[in-house]
């Protein structure tokens, strides 16, 4: 009688390799979809977070009200922005994003513009809804190169402008500027707790 055992278990193990095989290409068929699927959710979302973030860039400012006060070694800032009201409701629906926007666009002005490696501390945005404005508020650190001795190219040298030029106007204790910049008008108030002197982009103690 003819042994068949051996070839019963060879026909097995050849059930068991196509067995293998057909998980196996199945396998890659799943990751290969999941994979793409994956690809274009990422795709997706990418494509809206650019959107969005040109158009909150693109956005036009209608007013700018730009503070610094002098205390101590610090120059306390604040740039609040006016908006109509459509503008407005953009910067709403996406806050998180904008705020990251104008914190980095100020981090960037005095990366390269500024003369003493200034940086920005504790910068906050606040969203004024009866207003329709946002305001960007922080601390200069670095700008004050001795004793009551500032420097405000970080400042003045991304629109251009020049405390003697430009003409700022004086007072005892405060420089002052009202005009347009990239045709959006805006004023400058600079605040000091002594009596100043100034060049054309710094302002020091009157002695």
């Amino acid at each position: 009688m003819r042994d068949d055992s051996g070839s019963v278990l060879l026909e097995r193990e050849l059930r068991n390799m196509k067995s293998s095989v057909k998980i196996g290409e199945h396998t890659i068929r799943l990751w290969v979809i999941a994979t793409l699927l994956i690809s274009v959710i990422c795709v997706g979302v990418l494509a809206d977070y650019v959107w969005k973030n040109r158009e909150l860039s693109n956005l036009t400012r209608i007013k700018s009200v730009i503070k610094v006060e002098a205390e101590g070694d610090v120059l306390h800032y604040q740039n609040e922005n006016f908006w109509t009201e459509d503008q407005f409701s953009k910067i709403l629906d996406d806050q998180a994003q904008f705020a990251s926007n104008i914190t980095n666009q100020l981090n960037e002005t005095l990366l390269i513009h500024g003369e003493r490696n200034e940086y920005a501390v504790d910068a906050e945005v606040e969203f004024n809804l009866t207003r329709k404005s946002t305001v960007l508020k922080c601390d200069i650190h670095g700008a004050m190169i001795s004793s009551d001795y500032y420097t405000f190219r970080w400042l003045l040298d991304p629109s251009g402008l020049d405390f003697i030029n430009n003409n700022f106007q004086q007072s005892e204790k405060e420089l002052f500027w009202e005009g347009s910049i990239n045709d959006v008008p805006t004023t400058i108030t600079l605040t000091f707790p002594f009596s100043i002197v100034h060049c054309h982009a710094h302002v020091w103690r009157k002695s």
